[in-house]
């Protein structure tokens, strides 16, 4: 049986929902329709996308247009509560910068540290957030330790450290600087979300002394078919670092985990516990 409102919206012509979407809320139509529309476009052609109000320069409509509709949509799955209006916020694996807005949207006073590896990509960020009043870009990679490795790009949003692709991938790489990671958590951070496609076991495996200065933790877990599976690791650094954790599985594909929690994701157990 169709619920009272699904059947109204059953006899209301889509010409007249459009139109009442349009005069309730006409910044968040627009955005929508523009996220609709770069879905559609072909992957690595450079565009622009349409969120909190602002024009963004992106490198890959489809893969922008996803984030822009999980984080300014319905959903926000990393919205948090602080408990100060300034929070720190690390954004490892920024991409072109949709959650840096997102979170200076959430909490205009926030400090965010954004980190991407891929320079193509990272031009992007610059130009959409690189005025942005407290904000830290780094156009490093994040890693066990300082020097350089290669890396695989994508032009898009899956470019990784070499050591994370496929034996047999022709794609060419380049060298980028890694820094160890382990170094820069040496604040208080509020929300630490990370994103590296693969290497963020041995991170934060490396990290593990340090995780008790994070407060909030995001972090999208990959397992490769080549690769032996280390989520059993993860999970031992995560338990010991005193965190509770939330798991929900990948939405394109089966080869990502996200471990976060309805409200908090990954969140600290009380002193008490």
């Amino acid at each position: 049986m169709p619920t009272t409102v699904s059947f109204l919206k059953m006899m209301v012509p889509p010409f007249f929902q459009e139109a009442y979407k349009l005069a309730r809320s006409p910044r968040a139509y627009l955005e929508e329709m523009n996220w609709h529309r770069l879905r559609r476009m072909p992957r690595n052609v450079s565009t622009t996308l349409r969120a909190a109000g602002r024009r963004l320069a992106v490198c890959d409509g489809p893969s922008a247009a996803k984030t822009a509709e999980e984080f300014f949509g319905r959903r926000q799955p990393l919205q948090f509560t602080s408990d100060r209006a300034d929070p720190v916020i690390y954004d490892v694996g920024s991409n072109v910068g949709i959650t840096v807005l997102y979170w200076k949207q959430l909490y205009p006073r926030s400090r965010v540290v954004a980190f991407e590896p891929d320079p193509h990509v990272f031009d992007f960020l610059v130009r959409n957030c690189g005025a942005i009043p407290n904000v830290t870009l780094n156009n490093v990679a994040v890693w066990t330790s300082d020097g350089e490795m290669q890396f695989h790009p994508t032009g898009a949003d899956g470019g990784c450290l070499s050591k994370f692709t496929a034996d047999g991938n022709s794609t060419p790489t380049f060298p980028v600087k890694t820094i160890r990671f382990r170094d820069v958590l040496d604040e208080p951070i509020d929300l630490l979300k990370m994103d590296i496609e693969g290497a963020e076991i041995d991170v934060l495996s490396d990290c593990a002394d340090r995780l008790s200065n994070v407060k909030r933790l995001f972090v999208e877990c990959h397992s490769f078919d080549h690769e032996e599976q280390r989520f059993d690791e993860l999970m031992r650094v995560l338990r010991h670092a005193g965190f509770r954790v939330h798991i929900e599985n990948g939405e394109q594909d089966r080869k990502s985990t996200r471990l976060n929690s309805s409200h908090e994701w990954i969140s600290r157990m009380p002193s008490s516990a």
